[in-house]
């Protein structure tokens, strides 16, 4: 009879509360990755241990994609709609061979229609759900990309926003067009390598920089509250 996860963890001197593992269990079946993910995310146990248990039950190597080096090539193999809807991120390819992140690396389905796709054979790796969905959106995101969620943002409340006061509009910080508007401006600055992000909101326009090795680069403008951003 296989182990249950706790039982594993106790096996390698990890002891987790009985709270701590009815409420992972609450929202996630018994020796399932979505239980151990939910482990990780309530800080009930270590997540390079959580990684090493999961990885041995598979077989499978550990990759974090947000922490290793992922090539151009590859990602040019799998279009983001593609990463996206089967959640997996391209890594890097070595001859007609593509290395793929993904949370069930023994998807045979998927794995068939990745090498489909592709073009390529594909070699499956582990990693945890969350980190390929930040991984696409660092590695995929680009200043094209921004601007079409802010061109998104213009149709679908644009022209309300433009009849907000400030009061107003703090009130919509938690809508999820800004949110992710937010998130992809973020993933763009991280990927161009930028210290940090300055949005200079005049009388006319608005202005975004990204500083980038010390020097101050211009990334957006605005012409006005209401208006979307252009390169």
């Amino acid at each position: 009879m296989s182990l249950t996860i706790r039982e594993e963890l106790e096996e390698r001197h990890v002891l987790i509360s009985n709270e701590a593992y009815s409420l992972a269990l609450a929202s996630a079946e018994e020796n399932s990755l979505e239980l151990l993910e939910s482990l990780i995310e309530s800080e009930a146990v270590p997540k390079d241990v959580a990684c090493r248990l999961w990885s041995n039950r598979l077989g499978r190597a550990y990759v974090n994609p947000l922490s290793t080096i992922i090539s151009n090539e590859a990602i040019a193999n799998l279009p983001i709609e593609i990463a996206r809807k089967g959640n997996v991120m391209p890594l890097y390819v070595v001859e007609n061979g593509l290395t793929v992140a993904m949370p069930n690396p023994d998807d045979k389905v998927l794995v068939r229609r990745l090498a489909a796709i592709s073009g390529k054979e594909i070699s499956p790796v582990f990693c945890l759900s969350n980190e390929v969905r930040d991984a696409i959106e660092l590695h995929y995101s680009t200043d094209q990309s921004v601007q079409e969620l802010i061109a998104q943002l213009e149709r679908s409340q644009g022209a309300i926003m433009a009849q907000l006061n400030p009061v107003d509009l703090e009130g919509m910080g938690g809508a999820e067009s800004i949110i992710g508007l937010c998130n992809a401006i973020l993933y763009l600055a991280i990927k161009e390598r930028a210290s940090d992000i300055h949005i200079e909101p005049l009388e006319s326009h608005t202005n975004m920089h990204f500083r980038v090795d010390g020097r101050l680069l211009q990334v957006f403008q605005g012409a006005s509250r209401s208006d979307k951003f252009t390169y």
